[in-house]
């Protein structure tokens, strides 16, 4: 039963991954730091920006945040879950963009030209 469980869920994923994605995700602890973190940016009237290091298309700590019109840079060394998540971002039409790259003192630069947009 698990076999099949688990085909028809890669299935779904595949074939309605936005619908998936706006309906089903959630962050990798049940929402509370995307709840805290809308509550914190509301209550000292933050940028509506975030950053994310390492994320899976499907569950991330900011996913609620991604879901509230905010921008959102999201940083990942596998570029297949980075272009899924650019494709489920794209056609949401949410302010998010994910791009492969590792993080290193003398790598900052997509994180650099993020922040000055």
């Amino acid at each position: 039963m698990s076999f099949i469980k688990t085909i028809i869920k890669e299935i779904s994923v595949f074939l309605f991954p936005v619908f998936i994605w706006k309906n089903f995700v959630t962050s990798q602890h049940n929402n509370e730091e995307s709840s805290y973190l809308i509550w914190l940016c509301q209550e000292i009237n933050a940028h509506k920006s975030f950053i994310e290091f390492g994320f899976g298309p499907f569950q991330f700590n900011s996913v609620s945040l991604a879901k509230n019109s905010y921008n959102g840079l999201l940083l990942d060394g596998s570029e297949k879950s980075c272009r899924y998540a650019n494709y489920i971002f794209n056609s949401s039409k949410l302010k998010c963009n994910a791009i492969t790259h590792w993080i290193a003192l003398d790598t900052l630069d997509p994180i650099k030209n993020f922040l000055r947009t």
